[in-house]
């Protein structure tokens, strides 16, 4: 995948959320909703696109649908992201 899909992938607020959510857990789809607060035709929406990118995988527990990330890199890129945007958001232009 090329950087610009990846990051278009990443940046928009509902899947940077799921994604933040599952850290490096697994969760099922219920509580992914339960956490994002939307509908799960919308929470399965990003995370079909997720999955198309190659972020996420799903695996069949039983009834329920359990995601996890699939390169744990990206749960400390995500965070180091989240820090770098307060710490430029907090310079002072001179």
């Amino acid at each position: 995948m090329d950087e610009s899909r990846f990051l278009r992938c990443i940046t928009e607020d509902t899947r940077r959320n799921i994604l933040r959510f599952l850290g490096n857990e697994e969760k099922c789809v219920c509580e992914i909703v339960e956490f994002i607060d939307k509908e799960q035709s919308v929470v399965s929406h990003h995370l079909a696109l997720l999955r198309n990118c190659g972020i996420v995988q799903c695996r069949q527990d039983g009834k329920r649908v359990l995601y996890r990330i699939t390169n744990p890199d990206l749960t400390e890129f995500l965070k180091r992201g989240k820090e770098l945007a307060k710490s430029i958001e907090n310079e002072e232009c001179e």
